[in-house]
């Protein structure tokens, strides 16, 4: 069952990485596609997420126009990259295992 479940998750991250490749295509061919309003922005990713990632400075908006009040435009492509990225950190923070140094496993077994 074990392999099971390893190949699940891994074709979930092929998946997963096949969404954000094909995000980046449509960015080159139709650029302006790519662009998404704040509201739409977080109705794709969740309010929450959205506005914990631009304090932390890991998504950034750019205003359509020189005024004030312009909408500011997400990058679909950025969003969905950083989800991925944050998923994939995750699941390698949760597999990792670190190894013993030679000393500790000393000390362990004494």
């Amino acid at each position: 069952m074990k392999a099971t479940d390893d190949l699940f998750a891994i074709q979930h991250q092929v998946t997963q990485m096949a969404d954000v490749i094909a995000c980046a295509i449509i960015k080159r061919q139709q650029p302006a596609a790519d662009l998404m309003t704040k509201r739409e922005a977080y109705k794709f990713a969740g309010r929450g997420w959205i506005d914990k990632r631009l304090e932390e400075g890991l998504l950034k908006a750019v205003r359509k126009g020189t005024c004030k009040n312009s909408p500011r435009m997400f990058s679909r492509t950025e969003i969905v990259a950083l989800q991925e990225a944050e998923r994939l950190k995750k699941r390698a923070f949760m597999t990792y295992k670190p190894h013993k140094r030679k000393s500790q496993e000393n000390e362990s077994n004494s």
